[in-house]
């Protein structure tokens, strides 16, 4: 112990710089541990000035491109290139999107995120066919797994009020949609009138016109005119859902539920399907031309 004793003492400054060194070789390489390197596995991946889909576009890397991850942030990745090449670039990419297993090309629709919400559920039913047996919560929600389906196909990511059958209050709706900065915000109903066999039809709803709310609506107005029901076409609805949301918002009426003739088509696989496939047309639409013509 003595012998110890008498190295420490006589070797004070050799220990001690030997301490500092051994100090920052642990600190230097907790850092290289820490950084997190991804690799690209899509064509044409965007690495954009902003984490939104139609912010500008600074730099487009191949497949097998390595990325250094610097921070996050909305489900984005801050990235700078881990190679020798000369762009040392430093932007956002979408976390989902350079990660993807299944997506070939990167795309405007495939960068962003997407709320689909299925109106009503849980005690509240919605309104009611005149079969009495048959409510709008449950088509509202046949119709946004449709959809979500074809839009992650896509690559998009897709946020969910509800994916089962239950109650999610008017407020929370726009709140989830703050929280998780979504791009566009899609309530999707079944329109009932006060006298049953009235009124017939499809109707898209905007609240706000300065955040592209309208824009949108206009949209999936063109692509929904495909469908057998006549379009009622654009028009501002003072909904909450619509109202307190702070992101781009628009609700659908895809026909009256206590319409006879609406309702068989309502209830029909193949016209869920047909709303699915024109939603998603629509929103492939308005990001390719947004991104092309007015780059945030």
């Amino acid at each position: 112990m003595s012998k110890i004793k008498h190295y420490i003492l006589n070797n004070k400054i050799g220990l001690a710089i030997t301490f500092v060194i051994l100090t920052i070789f642990i600190v230097i390489l907790i850092l290289l541990l820490r950084i997190n390197v991804i690799v690209n596995q899509v064509d044409d991946l965007q690495i954009r000035q902003s984490p939104q889909p139609m912010a500008k576009s600074l730099a487009k890397v191949p497949k097998g491109t390595k990325l250094i991850v610097l921070d996050n942030k909305s489900a984005w990745y801050k990235v700078r290139r881990d190679d020798k090449n000369d762009d040392q670039t430093v932007g956002w990419v979408a976390s989902w999107v350079v990660q993807s297993k299944h997506l070939k090309r990167s795309t405007p629709l495939s960068e962003a995120t997407i709320q689909l919400d299925a109106g009503h559920g849980g005690s509240d039913s919605g309104a009611i066919a005149n079969n009495g047996k048959s409510f709008e919560k449950t088509y509202t929600l046949k119709t946004v797994k449709r959809v979500q389906k074809l839009l992650e196909q896509r690559g998009a990511r897709v946020v969910l009020t509800r994916d089962d059958d239950h109650f999610v209050s008017l407020a929370q709706r726009p709140e989830i949609s703050r929280k998780q900065n979504v791009d566009v915000f899609i309530s999707f109903h079944f329109d009932s009138s006060d006298e049953a066999n009235t009124a017939s039809g499809i109707t898209q709803y905007y609240y706000h016109k300065q955040n592209h709310s309208k824009i949108i609506a206009q949209y999936l107005s063109k692509r929904l005119n495909k469908l057998p029901l006549k379009n009622r076409g654009v028009d501002f609805g003072d909904f909450q859902v619509l109202r307190d949301n702070q992101q781009p918002a628009v609700l659908l009426e895809n026909g009256y539920i206590n319409n006879d003739k609406d309702f068989r088509y309502i209830r029909r696989v193949s016209y869920q399907q047909q709303i699915a496939n024109n939603v998603t047309a629509a929103l492939n639409d308005y990001f390719n031309h947004t991104v092309e013509t007015n780059p945030r």
